[in-house]
């Protein structure tokens, strides 16, 4: 289910970035507590940037967008955030990444709702990882240990074609497994890459729908070697 519900909310969030013209309601032909908060949070070690796109729908996910019409407004770390395309956009230069990251919604009732986000920077030491079609890999990160409700990656980049993700089959502490099957398929040689850590969830400070969240943090780059 887990699955499901983050890949949903990244086409939507591709989708709404890729489109212009996206219709909307005005937040003040709503019921208030009818208005359901989504976040997607990401943070770029290697471009230092932080990014944050927040949408806001009818009923669920997949309801019709929200823009928050005077009194209603979203803060962002005290900072008032960009509508556009339908929902709210944040870019940041970051040269590390922040501990936290918090939102700030008042509705149109004057209800405030504050949401803050850890922001899990991940790293490792080492500039280059090798991997085996034969049998299982190791790879150690440095950040905060791993726990059951996040999710790691091996991001690898290939010119012109799409990016593709290497899930860890386990994550312990600081240690993330890697099994041959899940690098079987891929052509052997040397890629950029990038550490992806994925974590998400639905407490979300909001109304009677509710809410969802997801996070996300990229390693800078690293070489990556497929044997």
């Amino acid at each position: 289910m887990k699955k499901n519900l983050f890949a949903f909310v990244l086409v939507l969030a591709s989708l709404l970035a890729g489109c212009s013209g996206v219709e909307y309601v005005e937040s003040d032909q709503v019921e208030q507590n009818y208005i359901f908060q989504r976040y997607y949070i990401v943070y770029d070690a290697q471009k230092q940037l932080l990014t944050a796109d927040v949408a806001f729908s009818v009923d669920n996910l997949s309801g019709s967008l929200v823009h928050l019409t005077s009194p209603s407004y979203l803060t962002c770390d005290d900072e008032k955030v960009v509508f556009e395309n339908g929902t709210y956009f944040l870019s940041r230069d970051c040269s590390t990444a922040p501990k936290r990251i918090s939102f700030c919604y008042v509705d149109n009732d004057g209800k405030e709702y504050v949401n803050r986000f850890k922001i899990k920077s991940i790293d490792t030491k080492v500039n280059e990882i090798s991997f085996s079609r034969e049998q299982s890999s190791t790879v150690s990160f440095e950040g905060a240990k791993a726990n059951d409700t996040e999710r790691f990656f091996i991001v690898l980049e290939q010119d012109g074609k799409e990016n593709i993700e290497i899930e860890a089959n386990d994550a312990k502490g600081h240690q993330l497994i890697f099994e041959a099957d899940d690098v079987f398929a891929i052509p052997a040689g040397t890629y950029n890459a990038k550490l992806l850590r994925r974590y998400e969830g639905t407490n979300v400070c909001a109304a009677d729908r509710g809410g969802i969240w997801t996070c996300e943090s990229y390693s800078v780059s690293k070489k990556v070697t497929i044997k």
